[in-house]
């Protein structure tokens, strides 16, 4: 039972009340008898003060719903632990429980699509169907980390505010985590919110080197664990490292490719940025990132008209796309193209009035109209709403025009980054 190895108190505590039930003594299964019959709680204790019997008893009837619908799943006899009771019941499994666990893991796998599409509509769209998994099978643990992967997106594309999509990411990652310890997705998950949310940075690399450990495999963690912890903290070499070993664990993927392409942009390695966004293209010549770094890149080395075919091909994929808006604003604001950036602004500005736009955003486009004192208006509005692609503070060129102001040294002291 490999989602017991790590649970030695809930498999305690489940062998306890199978035996005791077993051996007709279930009706002692009281919260005071088990307190001292599993926990070695004295004679004093008070169950009222100290919970730990009915917590165990909740963790463990994920445990168990989740051990039947995976390693358990042909199991002649299922152990039930009804809410309300402590006394196990036993039951011989019935057909129909097999087809049960079949729509639950197809409502699974079509989540993760759409996911991973990086889409409002397919962030939307996960949601739900990973809900529904849950709703019918509580204790799903990759469905409850898919969750949280969901809500993370949501937050980190500026499709939903992150007070509102951070502690549902949170309570969904760590619902996974009460369920299996051991799932991987589930640690990068909350790394993702501890790093780009709490900005407790020494949690969020414990998160990231547990996941790492305890799946090395996954493509995923190697390139968040790029983007929200390696590059913030200016380790941006070791981050391309990680975005190198994501592609070679999934060669096809689109935003590990935008990615390594934005990173080695964030690390000045401008020739090296261009080829990858070209790269990339080859995969997806209608990917808005990619054709957004092509063209910051471009800007770098002083190829204006090369620039302005990138941003007219990024203008065009843009749409509702708040976070391709900010960054064209921004790049055409700087080349000079300053109607045309408060076009921008203005599309964004009233897009602000009938939907959440990460006000990071719309500060972009001030940076590059050269409006500091708008800027820092609405990046301290992105701090008090906790944006998190402000973590990108030390290492983004987008931010190089405000270094030197006093106000952005207070800026990186607030989100963690300051020496």
């Amino acid at each position: 039972m490999a989602g017991f190895v790590r649970a030695a108190r809930q498999r305690r505590f489940l062998q306890f009340i199978v035996e005791q039930t077993l051996t007709g003594r279930g009706h002692e299964l009281k919260e005071y008898a088990l307190g001292v019959g599993v926990f070695d709680k004295a004679a004093a204790w008070d169950p009222r003060l100290d919970p730990i019997v009915r917590v165990t008893a909740r963790e463990l009837r994920l445990k168990v719903t989740a051990y039947y619908r995976a390693e358990g799943v042909r199991d002649p006899v299922v152990i039930r632990c009804r809410s309300g009771s402590y006394v196990p019941s036993f039951h011989r499994r019935l057909a129909g429980d097999d087809a049960d666990a079949a729509e639950v893991r197809a409502l699974y796998l079509k989540g993760l699509f759409h996911v991973d599409r990086q889409h409002r509509r397919g962030f939307a769209r996960s949601i739900h169907l990973f809900r529904h998994a849950l709703a019918k099978d509580p204790a799903h643990a990759a469905a409850a980390a898919a969750l949280a992967k969901a809500y993370c997106a949501q937050c980190f594309y500026g499709v939903a505010a992150p007070r509102h999509a951070m502690p549902k990411a949170r309570a969904a990652a760590l619902r996974a985590l009460a369920i299996d310890d051991g799932l991987a997705d589930a640690h990068a998950s909350l790394a993702f919110v501890r790093a780009g949310y709490e900005w407790r940075w020494h949690a969020a690399k414990e998160e990231f080197k547990r996941a790492l450990e305890l799946n090395p495999g996954l493509a995923a963690t190697h390139r968040v664990y790029a983007m929200t912890y390696l590059a913030p903290q200016g380790l941006l070499e070791e981050a391309i490292e990680a975005l190198h070993r994501a592609l070679t664990l999934d060669p096809l993927s689109v935003m590990a490719n935008v990615h390594l392409a934005q990173t080695l942009y964030m690390a000045r390695r401008v020739e090296a940025a261009v080829r990858q966004a070209r790269r990339t293209l080859d995969l997806d010549p209608h990917c808005g990132p990619a054709h957004l770094m092509l063209g910051l890149a471009y800007m770098q080395q002083s190829r204006h008209d090369a620039a302005a075919e990138a941003f007219r091909l990024v203008g065009a994929l843009a749409t509702d796309d708040t976070l391709l808006k900010g960054a064209l604003g921004h790049c055409l604001g700087a080349a000079g193209r300053v109607r045309d950036a408060r076009k921008v602004l203005a599309e964004l500005m009233a897009l602000s009035t009938r939907r959440y736009v990460p006000p990071l955003d719309i500060a972009r486009v001030h940076i590059g109209l050269g409006d500091q004192d708008a800027a820092f208006a609405w990046l301290d509005k992105g701090f008090a709403r906790r944006c998190s692609r402000l973590i990108w503070l030390n290492v983004h060129p987008m931010f190089d025009t405000l270094r030197a102001d006093p106000r952005f040294h207070v800026l990186r002291r607030n989100v963690g980054l300051a020496p």
